[in-house]
């Protein structure tokens, strides 16, 4: 979103973009801002749901895919928004707190929230626990 206010201030330096253009691009900041203004964790007995303001752009996460989750907080340069880090996806729309999900597959996914630790023993009550096998003879 820095890019395009850098874009929007160039272009309106320069004075040649027509009106419209610069409408446009605002209208884009605009609705970025509203958009990750906020964002809502719920967790319900099948799934861990992530949405940004307004409902928009819901990640869904089931229960019975994750195996591990925990602390783990995002740095600085990992940014806000939807971002695809090093340790998987991040949905973060402030500060540095997130609780990562690690699913069956080995993929990662962080949701950012200043409220790590009730979010994470609100899912641990509801993973499945492990079924352990038992050999018959």
């Amino acid at each position: 979103m820095g890019v395009v206010a850098i874009l929007l201030f160039q272009v309106g330096l320069v004075g040649t973009a027509p009106r419209l253009v610069l409408q446009i691009v605002a209208l884009t900041l605009v609705i970025a801002a509203i958009t990750f203004s906020y964002q809502t964790i719920e967790v319900n007995d099948t799934e861990v749901v992530s949405r940004f303001a307004l409902g928009i752009l819901p990640k869904r996460i089931a229960l019975a895919d994750i195996t591990r989750v925990e602390y783990a907080p995002s740095s600085w340069f990992e940014g806000w928004g939807i971002r695809l880090t090093t340790r998987g996806w991040l949905y973060n729309v402030s500060g540095f707190g997130a609780v990562e999900f690690t699913m069956r597959d080995g993929n990662r996914m962080r949701f950012g929230t200043d409220d790590s630790s009730n979010l994470i023993a609100a899912v641990e009550q509801l993973i499945p626990s492990p079924t352990m096998a038992v050999a018959v003879s």
